[in-house]
């Protein structure tokens, strides 16, 4: 049914997403699928990371970890920008 299960990821709040992290994982592995982590970021320096590459590296080591702890695939993606439309 889903080969995909995505996070919304916002690495200023990993603390209240344990469930969702849970959840995507049992979907994903019910389904023979993979964790996606989506995170969004700036060029800009921010609270979590000074630029895109160490949030992309804060990401891809948040999701290695909780492929990790749930027995689950994982992907991710980190774009620097998004067009929002209407």
């Amino acid at each position: 049914m889903f080969r995909k299960a995505m996070i919304p990821v916002d690495l200023g709040r990993i603390e209240e997403l344990h469930k969702a992290f849970e959840v995507g994982a049992s979907i994903a592995k019910s389904a023979g699928g993979a964790l996606c982590f989506a995170g969004v970021t700036g060029a800009a320096s921010g609270a979590v990371a000074h630029d895109p590459k160490k949030y992309a590296h804060k990401l891809a080591a948040l999701a290695a970890a909780q492929g990790a702890a749930h027995g689950a695939d994982v992907a991710r993606r980190a774009p620097s920008s998004v067009t929002l439309v209407r």
